[in-house]
């Protein structure tokens, strides 16, 4: 027979040496875990660098934008109801638009994305409007965007001082206007604030900012009126004058 006590020293012995083999093999893990970490860190640093690089390169173009982007508002201050058109083509922005911000729209002289100096901190969407606009007295509304740095996102709109006439139902109740019923679904949303939390996007602030304003003409000229966009702007570049844009135009300016 064999002897118990042998045998179960034998068994402590054998545990004892997979005891040892198993922490072994644990720290040996936690260096390559610890290593890999410390890479990962190093990474991380140059990533950061070359993000804060490329944030340099686009202020510095930034700033030579700002004056072709003035000089493209001039020409376009040449072309009526410019704003108004390339904002109703595009198709996500018109789904965004009832009738009254259609004709409201007719008023808009002038769009602008202005990126803040710190571009990382946010930036705003400038509206502005022709003199004899009746909707509303202020020449110019301002949407600003600003990101803190864990990327919550807080959204302040301008309200602007509605005329009596034009003002949204819910401001208008008890008046007695000629026009019964105004509602508005985008400039609704230019005159809210809110706060986003991080991830959360305003999608038609993108849109503006990301498709729209880098290249109102291919919206323009994005028109269901087959070959009349580019009649237009063969006009244009014959020296003839922009006396109408067509049947779009008139569909607007029906609803003013």
């Amino acid at each position: 027979m064999s002897d118990p006590a042998a045998k179960k020293a034998k068994l402590d012995s054998e545990g004892d040496a997979e005891g040892v083999e198993d922490q072994e093999v644990n720290e040996a893990l936690e260096r390559v875990l610890a290593d890999l970490e410390k890479s990962q860190q190093e990474l991380d640093k140059v990533n950061d660098e070359a993000s804060d690089a490329v944030l340099a390169v686009e202020q510095e173009f930034n700033k030579k934008r700002r004056p072709i982007y003035h000089a493209r508002n001039e020409i376009i201050k040449q072309l009526s109801n410019f704003w108004q058109t390339t904002l109703v083509n595009h198709h996500s922005l018109r789904e965004t638009m009832t009738d009254d911000d259609i004709g409201l729209l007719g008023y808009c002289t002038e769009l602008v994305v202005e990126d803040d100096e710190d571009i990382k901190s946010g930036f705003s969407i400038i509206l502005r409007f022709a003199d004899n606009n009746p909707y509303f007295k202020e020449k110019q509304l301002v949407k600003k965007f600003k990101y803190e740095e864990d990327g919550v996102l807080h959204i302040s709109g301008e309200v602007p001082s509605w005329n009596e006439e034009y003002a949204p139902e819910e401001l208008a109740a008890g008046s007695k206007r000629s026009q019964p019923s105004v509602t508005y679904g985008f400039f609704s949303w230019f005159s809210s604030s809110e706060t986003l939390e991080p991830g959360v996007h305003d999608e038609t602030a993108d849109v503006i900012k990301e498709e729209v304003w880098p290249n109102p003409l291919k919206f323009y000229l994005a028109t269901d009126l087959a070959g009349e966009g580019e009649e237009v702007l063969e006009g244009e570049f014959e020296g003839e004058e922009f006396e109408e844009l067509g049947e779009g135009e008139e569909a607007y300016e029906g609803e003013e």
